[in-house]
């Protein structure tokens, strides 16, 4: 099978449950769908970040070695709303090494801040308390980003309003045991 073809002949869940199935744990073909997911093409990255979070909801270990190529890719103004949703989601649920952390809080600060997609932001959040409940005394500047993004989005938002309020909850027992 050729993936980049396969990704950019149909979008549809049984071409991504055929891709998973057909990449499995093999190294060199992990490595074939990580390079579309890191092209410049906007549409076959789309496509191929898709298929990567699908394996990630099974098998996260598999993309440890990329996981700097995915931050890399992800802070890339170019991409597809749906690379950052998509990336964000899988930190999000399983978390990410040290060596990004920092860079991916900062980052998952300034979805919060931007004009993203409500999603990209629901899963920012959980990014940014994963490096929070390791560095507590970064709820003191979440915790009013966290309130005025509930406020500006939770009236239309039921996502953000309910994970948003989880949040902020956490966040002020955080900060009222420092």
């Amino acid at each position: 099978m050729n993936i980049k073809e396969t990704l950019l002949t149909e979008r549809s869940k049984a071409t991504c449950l055929k891709i998973m199935a057909f990449v499995g744990e093999d190294a060199q073909r992990l490595e074939e769908l990580m390079q579309c997911v890191l092209s410049p093409d906007p549409k076959l990255s789309e496509m191929a970040a898709w298929v990567i979070t699908s394996i990630t909801d099974e098998k996260p270990w598999l993309v440890l070695p990329y996981e700097r190529a995915m931050f890399e890719k992800v802070k890339d103004e170019h991409n597809h709303e749906a690379v950052l949703r998509n990336f964000l989601r899988h930190w999000a649920s399983t978390g990410f090494s040290e060596d990004i952390e920092g860079e991916l809080y900062e980052f998952g600060f300034q979805v919060l801040e931007g004009n993203h997609s409500i999603a990209a932001k629901a899963h920012a959040m959980y990014v940014c308390m994963h490096v929070v409940k390791k560095y507590p005394e970064l709820a003191q500047e979440m915790l009013p980003l966290m309130e005025e993004v509930v406020l500006k989005y939770g009236p239309t938002s039921a996502g953000i309003k309910n994970r948003g309020t989880k949040v902020i909850n956490q966040l002020r027992k955080i900060t009222a045991s420092l």
